[in-house]
Formats: C-alpha cells, sequence, structure tokens
C-alpha cells in the first residue's frame, strides 16, 4: 500500500508539470487593456474579471494629473482625492499658506507678529498675555484705612467714590458716635452717615413702631400689630373696589397730574387713610359709615410716581412743622 501511494503523488506532480508546459495554448484567452489597449493574456476562469494589463495600467486609469499650486509641476493622484488635493507635498502647501499670509501690529505692546491667512481678519493680539492685559479693566488702588495696595474692576469703582479693600476696612472707615433712642431714650453706638440720613433713630424695631409715624396714628399713642392688616381688610372689600372704580371713570383712566395711563393707583386727596383712623381708631364700621371716605370728590387718579411725591411732600411739610415747634 505504501508504494501505491508514493506512485499517485508522482503522477500528480508530472500531470501539474505537463499542463504547465502546454499553458499558453489550450488554457489561455487573450484580452485588450483598458488603459494601453495592448492584448494579454489571461487564464480562462479571469476573463471576465480582468481588464488591465498590468499594476501599472490600473493606477494611471484610477488616477488624475494635477498640477501643484506652488511649484507648478505635475503629479498623479486618485480620482477620489482629485478635488481636496491641490499640493504636491506638505513643503509647497506650508510655502504657499505663508504667503497668504499677513504680518500685525499688536495693540497692547505694538510689536510686528506674521499670522497666518485664516487669521488675518481675526487676530489683533500677539499673544494671550497681550489679549488678557489689554481687557483688563483693573485698577490699582490703596485702601484709605490699612493703606495696602490692591486691585479692583472700574465697573465696581464708579458706584462709590471712596473703595475700602475689604468688609472689615469698610466698618473701620469712621469712630462711632453715642446717640439717645427717641423711643425709650437709651444710648446707642450709630454711625456718622446715619446720623446724617435719618433725622429720628431708634434703637429697635418695636421703638420705631411704637413711637414714631404710624404708633402716633391713634389718639391714645397705642400701636396695634394688626395696623397693616386692618389697612388691607379696608382696600380689599367689595366697596372699595366700586368707589376705586368710580374715581378711575371720573379721571378717564388717566392721572391727574401728568395724565400717563400705566401704573395707576387711586388717592383720597382730602383726607386720608391716615386721618381716618386717628378718628375712629381701628373700628371698621365707624370708617365705612362716614361719607367721605366713600366720596367721589375725595378721590382722585395718580401714577405710582406722582403718588410717591404727593406723600413724600406731606411728610416734608410735617417735620418743617415740628422743627418750628
Amino acid at each position: 500500500m505504501e508504494k501505491d501511494k508514493g506512485d499517485k503523488r508522482k503522477r500528480k506532480n508530472t500531470y501539474c508539470i505537463n499542463i504547465n508546459n502546454i499553458h499558453g495554448k489550450i488554457f489561455m484567452v487573450s484580452l485588450i487593456c483598458v488603459n494601453c489597449e495592448k492584448e494579454f493574456l489571461v487564464k480562462n476562469h479571469r476573463k471576465n474579471k480582468a481588464k488591465f494589463c498590468s499594476k501599472k495600467c490600473i493606477s494611471e486609469y484610477k488616477s488624475v494629473e494635477i498640477t501643484c499650486l506652488n511649484c507648478n509641476e505635475k503629479f498623479r493622484i486618485g480620482k477620489s482625492i482629485s478635488d481636496r488635493t491641490k499640493f504636491c507635498d506638505r513643503k509647497c502647501r506650508e510655502e504657499y499658506h505663508n504667503k497668504r499670509g499677513k504680518v500685525i501690529i499688536c495693540k497692547n505692546c505694538e510689536e510686528e507678529k506674521y499670522v497666518p491667512f485664516y487669521r488675518k481678519n481675526i487676530s489683533k493680539f500677539c499673544s494671550i498675555k497681550c489679549q488678557k492685559e489689554f481687557y483688563d479693566n483693573s485698577q490699582k488702588l490703596i485702601c484709605p484705612v490699612c493703606k495696602q495696595k490692591f486691585v479692583k474692576e472700574k465697573w465696581k469703582i464708579t458706584r462709590s467714590k471712596i473703595i475700602y479693600c475689604s468688609q472689615e476696612c469698610y466698618f473701620k472707615r469712621s469712630p462711632k458716635i453715642k446717640v439717645k433712642c427717641c423711643g425709650c431714650k437709651k444710648e446707642l453706638l450709630i454711625y456718622q452717615s446715619r446720623n446724617r440720613y435719618y433725622n429720628k433713630i431708634y434703637c429697635s424695631n418695636k421703638c420705631r413702631l411704637k413711637y414714631g409715624v404710624i404708633g402716633k396714628l391713634t389718639e391714645c399713642n397705642n400701636f396695634s400689630k394688626n395696623y397693616q392688616k386692618f389697612i388691607r381688610s379696608l382696600r380689599h372689600s367689595s366697596l372699595y373696589y366700586e368707589w376705586r372704580k368710580k374715581c378711575l371713570k371720573k379721571d378717564e383712566f388717566k392721572c391727574s397730574l401728568c395724565f400717563s395711563d400705566k401704573k395707576i393707583t387711586v388717592h383720597h386727596k382730602n383726607k386720608t387713610m391716615y386721618d381716618f383712623v386717628k378718628q375712629y381708631g381701628f373700628d371698621k364700621d365707624k370708617i365705612i359709615e362716614d361719607k367721605d371716605f366713600f366720596n367721589i370728590d375725595n378721590g382722585m387718579v395718580l401714577c405710582r410716581k406722582c403718588h410717591f411725591n404727593t406723600h413724600k411732600k406731606g411728610t416734608k411739610n410735617e417735620r418743617s412743622r415740628n422743627r418750628k415747634n
């Protein structure tokens, strides 16, 4: 059996050799190249696929000749990349773009710097440091209390005339003064600025409400904590809304002073809300029964600014009378 196996192997090899010797005559097919139009031989099983005689013809057929924009030399490249490529090398590309660049003068340091073509209309500075220094609106200052140097932006400086480095220095800006409370007459420590702006000073919110303007509304000088709630209950009643509508129709929904249509309110002309509370105290029924409270002639339409100014004038006149007395 071993001899038969060896004989079969020898026969196969001899058969292949014989085929290779007779290959060109029987099993080859002649075709024409698509690129150079020359005849070439191909095996029978590749006659439907083969179109080119060599690899050179394949590369020539699938590539296109292009001229370089920089050196004006011709080079071949694939058809798929022919729309994108314009240079033969990277060196040619860099040289071409360097010619298109521009020299710019920095706005901050005024030094010249070369900029590529795609940034010639945008760039204004030579570096990021120069850009930060140019747009930085900070200013160097000296604290008037501790006399240390510090930096602050301009938009913070414009708000106040005197600027301090910290909150501690701000509280130490001026010594405190001893003052007596206008209500309970206790001694207080206050900054000078508070003494300038306020005519009357109170030690707490309770003293302000008790001995201030709101506490003196009633005849007996007793303050009720539900004062604001009482006024709201009057203003949100149905009778008050009807009186308000009639006053608005009377003045044609316009301010009687500046004739504006925006932010309109109704004001008690002769007798204010405070005057009714002084007479009757916190008795709602007596205030509603009064004829002047819901009288149309007592009401006038005002905008918010004019309404604020009328009350402001009234408080100033009361202060001047108190000072004279």
